[in-house]
């Protein structure tokens, strides 16, 4: 068995709440634009990008006037942490390397992470898309890792995300996976895709009795 060294967390959605602000946001755009409003079943798989989201939504529209408009709107949206982010933080920095690995570009990542609060101090680094050359779901998203971690076991990290998408990319790239409820899908979502019910915990804040459960082990 292999002791757990590396956490990587995913940011929205399991970090921070971004869901509900952001499909908001992008109804508002959308309305002021004219077209047609998304549903909720157009933001669970995401795409590469930003503005592949755009694309596989609203075909008929150019992203960077979308992109535009959203932008107005998400400047005065405020972005909370989800409750015991810090203390877990806090907690899991004492034992392990902490790391957050998100398809959130840079353009407002800065102000998301002021406005939450997020314990930054915990956390070795950020990876964002514009860092990697693949992206979730794809296993290669993982390798943007290697420049800063230089050859680590892969057995030895643990991933943290809440989109189906988060564990196809980790189990992929043989890296262990835990998902939390706090975002688009429900515990029987992750069971039917494979995932073990023991792999799956409410939110963030459960994720150091689930370590100290497995005896740091995984």
């Amino acid at each position: 068995m292999t002791v757990l060294k590396i956490i990587i967390f995913d940011l929205d959605d399991t970090l921070i709440e971004s869901r509900k602000n952001f499909i908001a946001t992008c109804i508002k755009t959308a309305e002021t634009m004219g077209i047609r409003v998304p549903t909720e079943d157009d933001f669970i798989w995401y795409g590469d990008s930003w503005h592949d989201f755009i694309r596989q939504t609203w075909p008929e529209v150019e992203p960077q006037e979308f992109d535009r408009i959203y932008t107005e709107f998400a400047r005065e949206i405020v972005y909370n942490r989800f409750r015991g982010v810090n203390r877990t933080l806090s907690k899991l920095k004492v034992s392990y390397d902490l790391y957050i690995l998100t398809k959130r570009s840079r353009t407002f990542l800065d102000l998301r992470l002021a406005q939450s609060g997020i314990d930054l101090s915990a956390i070795k680094k950020i990876f964002t898309s514009e860092e990697m050359a693949f992206q979730k779901p794809d296993p290669r998203a993982f390798d943007v890792l290697k420049p800063h971690l230089g050859e680590f076991k892969r057995e030895e990290v643990l991933y943290v995300g809440d989109h189906l998408g988060d564990m196809q990319a980790a189990h992929g790239a043989g890296i262990n996976f835990v998902a939390v409820l706090t975002g688009y899908f429900t515990r029987e979502d992750f069971i039917a895709k494979g995932l073990n019910e023991a792999h799956i915990i409410e939110d963030v804040s459960k994720l150091p009795d689930w370590i100290n459960n497995k005896k740091k082990v995984i």
